[in-house]
């Protein structure tokens, strides 16, 4: 048991190392020969079929689209090759028994193929597919472009619209046109007032004096009487009569000593 677990690991390691390598990068531009092999489906063993096509192929990448063409020997035998998308004859050549398919691939890396061999010689007549595993590990890759990034430029702010200014104190616009009627004259304006309207004033005046005069003396005499009349206490009336009571104790108490004297 144990030889036979040694064994299987040694069969997967030595295909692991023997599979092509494959890569996934997207291959540049440009015209390519290319080595391949015929396997059988789902094995490293090369078919049958391995010598039907002459080695290498040629690859054409054309902005990302890949044609690859083949050359079938021993034409007359492959009576159908039908890769994904179909085949196109692009040359034949019948006393070299060959031809040239062309057809487009979605990766150079391995292609199933559906194909027919009829040999009338041998009365063989058989349809099978197989892999065609290319080895595209030398080809460049092409170079993936970073997006440019465009520099924005700061926007600059508004510049802040300027109100109509208008006048202080006055709620006429300033663009009133100016009146070109003559001022009146400031003369008229300062006549001599009426010796009549002169009395009155005078008279008006020395009122006015009197009456703030008579309202000084009001004030004035209330505020004497305020310190003429001071408020008394309400401990007045008990002192006096305290006082009032001792004297008369006072006075009794002298005239018994002078009558008992």
């Amino acid at each position: 048991m144990r030889k036979y677990f040694l064994t299987v690991i040694t069969m997967v390691f030595m295909l692991a190392f023997m599979a092509p390598v494959q890569s996934n990068a997207a291959i540049a531009d440009g015209t390519y020969s290319i080595n391949y092999q015929v396997n059988k489906p789902g094995s490293n063993s090369a078919s049958m079929a391995n010598d039907y096509f002459s080695k290498p192929a040629k690859l054409i990448v054309n902005n990302g689209k890949m044609t690859m063409q083949l050359t079938i020997k021993n034409s007359a035998w492959v009576t159908q090759f039908n890769p994904p998308g179909g085949a196109k004859v692009i040359s034949a050549n019948e006393g070299a028994d060959q031809r040239v398919v062309q057809f487009s691939v979605a990766n150079a890396n391995l292609i199933t193929i559906a194909m027919k061999i009829d040999i009338d010689d041998i009365d063989y007549h058989h349809a099978y597919s197989v892999d065609f595993v290319f080895d595209s590990s030398g080809l460049p890759e092409a170079k993936v472009e970073e997006p440019k990034q465009e520099t924005q430029q700061p926007v600059k702010p508004a510049a802040p619209t300027e109100a109509p200014k208008t006048s202080s104190g006055s709620n006429t616009s300033s663009h009133t046109p100016a009146t070109t009627e003559p001022k009146e004259s400031t003369t008229e304006s300062s006549k001599p007032v009426d010796s009549a309207e002169k009395a009155k004033g005078e008279v008006a005046k020395e009122e006015a004096t009197k009456s703030e005069e008579t309202v000084a003396d009001t004030v004035q005499d209330e505020q004497a009487e305020v310190v003429e009349n001071p408020e008394t206490s309400d401990e007045l009336p008990l002192l006096a009569a305290l006082l009032f009571i001792v004297a008369a104790i006072v006075f009794v108490r002298t005239k018994q000593t002078k009558t008992n004297s």
